[in-house]
């Protein structure tokens, strides 16, 4: 999972995999990483070349273990994640909030069109609703909260020597909130850039000490707690060089992949993302998972239903929509060549045939509506209607890939 994770990429890193991805399988994809798991979307694309060309992308050989869900399936699965009913911490807001930015930036990349950025905000629409359904708007809102009490308990310690936060970005800032929340006087952020991490403090950034993370670890400050946040591809930290290690530090690690290595514990308490996945199970049963899941994926049938009616309306709707205005271009050339005396019956004949189009799609074969145009009764010469058959017999074969998906007929 770690070698297919963005997290502790680059921004030109995650284009440029993205970029090769999408140029593989010629379609749309969305990628996502959190903390405990890795996904990938790609929409009217072959799953095997998806995968295929996500491994290739990521320099590791194809596994066919991976689980892969196709179609409604697919859209319900990504539905239970972004609500929160499927995650470490039942109900967190925070992977919300994570898929929210991860559209927006395949959006503004290009990794997604139109109809595939429907496709998502329908998820956050029906994600809104399961955590209504389910109280979700009243529970934790990340994984750090699950530290709330060992922070105060490590706050309150008579050896306490200050805090540091690693990282500032949305979980290092939540970190800074709970520290001051919790009365902590003596804070380090140490962030990539100063500045940035200003700006995402704001007000916050007068109550703590700024410098790099280069500067940190080479000033010898040590802290009572370290909280890192930060994403990188390899550990900060080798069995040369152990941040915070002496005997009374306590080191949570809430960065995936880990930004403190195992192989390094030294003297320190190291609570890492293992140690808060436990933590989490044990909240999970506490909370009822099984009865909430059991309640969710109820809720979530209804929701897949509303969601297919929507765009089955949409598509309706478009299709309207195009055959009513290809009917009016081919009727404007039937004009040319009618009597004068027959153009009121071809503008009439025209709406006429698109209504019967959208109206009989799916029910009705070519031969059979092809029949019915050169059986008007309108008064019309023949020739004339012989080319109406003609050019609408065309029409409906051009349109058949414009049909809304199930009501396409072979």
């Amino acid at each position: 999972m770690r070698a297919l994770s963005q997290e502790g990429l680059s921004e030109n890193e995650k284009l440029a995999r993205a970029e090769f991805i999408s140029s593989e399988i010629g379609a749309d994809i969305f990628e996502l990483s959190t903390c405990n798991r890795v996904l990938i979307c790609g929409f009217n694309a072959d799953s095997g070349k998806l995968l295929s060309a996500w491994f290739e992308a990521n320099s590791i050989n194809y596994d066919s273990q991976v689980n892969t869900l196709i179609g409604v399936h697919a859209w319900e699965y990504l539905v239970e994640i972004c609500s929160g009913l499927d995650s470490l911490v039942i109900g967190e807001l925070q992977i919300f909030g994570q898929f929210r930015k991860s559209i927006q930036w395949h959006k503004d990349h290009d990794f997604i069109g139109p109809d595939s950025e429907e496709l998502l905000q329908q998820i956050i629409w029906a994600s809104k609703k399961m955590r209504n359904k389910l109280g979700f708007n009243h529970t934790t809102e990340s994984m750090l909260n699950l530290g709330t009490d060992a922070i105060e308990e490590c706050i309150a310690n008579e050896s306490h020597q200050g805090s540091v936060v690693l990282g500032c970005g949305d979980m290092g800032v939540k970190a800074v909130e709970t520290l001051i929340d919790l009365g902590e006087t003596d804070i380090i952020v140490a962030n990539r850039s100063p500045q940035n991490a200003i700006q995402r403090l704001g007000p916050l950034a007068d109550k703590v000490r700024l410098m790099t993370i280069q500067e940190w670890r080479d000033s010898d400050l040590d802290a009572g707690l370290l909280i890192s946040t930060i994403r990188a591809s390899e550990p900060l930290e080798d069995e040369s060089y152990l941040m915070n290690d002496s005997e009374n530090a306590v080191v949570f690690d809430f960065a995936w992949p880990p930004s403190i290595s195992r192989k390094c514990t030294g003297k320190r308490t190291l609570r890492d993302m293992e140690y808060w996945v436990l933590k989490a199970q044990h909240l999970a049963r506490e909370v009822g998972l099984k009865e909430l899941q059991s309640q969710g994926q109820e809720y979530l049938l209804d929701l897949s239903q509303r969601a297919s009616e929507s765009r089955e309306r949409k598509g309706e709707a478009e299709f309207r929509k195009l055959t009513h205005k290809e009917l009016a271009r081919l009727a404007s050339t039937w004009i040319e060549v009618a009597q004068e005396k027959e153009i009121p019956q071809v503008q009439a004949f025209s709406k006429e045939i698109a209504n019967k189009i959208t109206d009989r799609h799916g029910f009705i074969t070519i031969e059979e509506f092809v029949q019915w145009v050169l059986s008007t009764p309108r008064a019309l010469e023949e020739d004339l209607v012989v080319r109406i058959a003609d050019d609408v017999e065309e029409l409906v074969m051009d349109l058949h890939e414009h049909l809304p998906p199930s009501e396409v007929r072979a």
